[in-house]
């Protein structure tokens, strides 16, 4: 889903830039590996991304957003970091990655806006390699900015539901109620399909 408005100043803002490169320090950053092929979803304007790359200086990552404006501000952004960084115009929902690829998939307060959050995790479990994780965070029936779309809406029980059907096993859960969660899961060696 392209950011319209209010939302794309919003995560151009000094306010944005802070409170997104927060976000990833929730994970226990102690047990991802070393070195590793890393797909950020939803990535803006690749805040997260630079710090990623900063804190972890034997990742390569591949940087993606739907939205073409998100896409330039990373590649801007992220400039300095080639070769260990390459950005795309991508769908997470269509990832044209193929299984099995990385060892580690970010998505930060991304799957509200995903048109189809289902479709979106079982691309997200495909592309990860088996023993891979998945680090998520995001708000659950959360307002909409683009209208009534409440059969797209989440809870934490589906997100967890399907991503076990899918071969995601959370190694850490971390709750505010019912509304937001950080999860580290991690891939199974043999992968049931979602």
């Amino acid at each position: 889903m392209k950011l319209e408005g209010a939302e794309r100043l919003l995560l151009r803002s000094r306010a944005w830039r802070m409170t997104r490169a927060a976000l990833p320090l929730i994970f226990e950053f102690d047990d991802l590996p070393r070195r590793a092929d890393v797909l950020e979803l939803g990535a803006g304007g690749g805040f997260n991304a630079e710090l990623l790359l900063r804190r972890f200086s034997d990742w390569r990552l591949l940087v993606t957003d739907v939205d073409p404006a998100m896409v330039d501000l990373a590649q801007q952004r992220l400039a300095k970091w080639t070769p260990r960084v390459c950005v795309d115009q991508v769908d997470a929902a269509e990832l044209p990655y193929p299984r099995d690829t990385f060892h580690v998939v970010v998505s930060i307060l991304v799957w509200h806006h995903v048109g189809d959050w289902r479709r979106a995790t079982r691309e997200a479990a495909r592309v990860l390699r088996p023993g891979g994780q998945l680090l998520f965070a995001d708000v659950f029936r959360n307002r909409r900015f683009d209208g009534d779309r409440s059969s797209l809406r989440y809870t934490q029980r589906g997100l967890l539901e399907l991503a076990a059907r899918c071969g995601l096993r959370p190694r850490r859960l971390r709750c505010l109620n019912a509304l937001a969660c950080a999860l580290q899961a991690e891939k199974d060696e043999v992968v049931r399909r979602g």
